[in-house]
């Protein structure tokens, strides 16, 4: 399993072995959905689609009620990994949706921090694009900082 921290207490990356170091794991492979008794000790959070093109409402929603979670989850100090099977795309969109939340930054800001982060994310062109047209929010809770 390969993973990257791309903000502090946030990695992002393929999908994990049965023992993983952090509070919560968010799944977001539509074709990897483990049982939450495969991660003992850990929150399973179950937010699954496909990497497709398509940015259908449904799978919208999904993300972005995965990354609420994560946002959550980072502003109470958690350690959180995003899966997916490769760690790129789907767990990019979750990852790079929860960042805007939390910091305020710009969806072009987060796409870069994560793609410095993580070799090959958010090549999805749809999720990126979909990312890159999030505009700062006028109040920033927290900057985006090296891990």
């Amino acid at each position: 399993m390969t993973r990257d921290q791309i903000y502090p207490r946030l990695w992002q990356g393929s999908a994990p072995g049965e023992r993983v170091p952090f509070d919560v794991l968010v799944l977001c492979a539509e074709e990897w959905q483990p049982t939450s008794k495969t991660f003992p000790g850990t929150l399973v959070v179950h937010a699954p689609f496909d990497d497709t093109p398509d940015l259908s409402r449904p799978l919208l929603l999904t993300a972005t009620k995965a990354a609420r979670l994560v946002e959550q989850a980072l502003r109470e100090r958690k350690q959180v990994l995003v899966t997916c099977m490769a760690g790129r795309n789907r767990s990019g969109l979750v990852s790079a949706l929860a960042l805007c939340m939390l910091t305020g930054a710009d969806g072009r800001r987060v796409v870069r921090q994560i793609q410095s982060r993580r070799a090959n994310a958010l090549t999805n062109a749809s999720f990126r694009e979909f990312v890159e047209q999030i505009p700062a929010q006028r109040r920033r809770s927290r900057t985006l900082a090296s891990p």
